[in-house]
């Protein structure tokens, strides 16, 4: 009997580790796109890696002022190069439902894909920190640019039209086989509103603090449905 445990002992351990091993993967697998609902509650595979088409991720928020400005200007885009690249609009923030997207979308005519984030998995996953900001993958699922549509608002400025169309030129630029000459900018806009990790304790109230805040450097130019100036 002794004989036979030093035998079947060493093949258990074995046999847990390899088990261990498996779970380690499992748990550290990445897969080429999210599952998310969209505004009609359909299931939509959203592309964080390989596909078919370059991939745009447009983050999307329903009351922000310049996320509404430009949701014609994406749907035109997304219609321009729906040959080779495919737009997904995505909701990543807490405070917005899933009817107040749907309505966003209704108002601004988006024809692709409206999902929302809950948790902002995808958000974080990409970096993605304000609304407007957009992403662009290549067909092998590398970002090839992340930031602002283009320069029309900028900090303290407003143009008549931008100088510069930093989206359309990334994707031309992609569609042409070339690299993208500007990568990155600098997204303008709302912060996403997450959802944090960990639950955040703080004495700070919106009537004593936030209040008076927005009283004193934002009421007298932000007006509903217009930009504000942003710092």
């Amino acid at each position: 009997m002794k004989t036979q445990m030093r035998f079947i002992l060493p093949l258990f351990i074995m046999a847990l580790l390899s088990l261990s091993s498996s779970w380690v993967l499992a748990e550290s697998e990445t897969t080429d796109t999210v599952k998310l609902h969209d505004i009609k509650g359909n299931t939509v595979e959203v592309p964080t890696g390989s596909s078919d088409k370059i991939t745009v991720l447009c983050f999307l928020g329903t009351e922000c002022p310049l996320a509404r400005l430009y949701g014609p200007r994406l749907e035109t885009l997304s219609q321009k190069y729906a040959k080779d690249a495919r737009f997904y609009a995505i909701n990543s923030n807490m405070h917005d439902s899933l009817e107040e997207f749907a309505a966003y979308a209704e108002a601004h005519k988006l024809k692709f894909p409206c999902v929302k984030d809950y948790e902002n998995k995808l958000a974080d996953r990409m970096g993605a920190e304000r609304t407007p900001e957009v992403i662009v993958l290549d067909r092998a699922g590398k970002v090839r640019y992340q930031g602002r549509i283009d320069d029309q608002y900028l900090p303290g400025i407003v143009k008549p039209e931008p100088t510069r169309s930093d989206l359309k030129i990334a994707l031309e630029e992609l569609v042409s086989g070339k690299e993208v000459s500007t990568p990155e900018t600098k997204a303008v806009g709302c912060l996403i509103g997450k959802v944090f990790p960990e639950e955040i304790t703080t004495d700070i109230t919106y009537t004593k603090e936030i209040a008076p805040i927005l009283q004193t450097h934002c009421v007298e130019c932000h007006r509903q449905g217009e930009i504000g100036p942003f710092v």
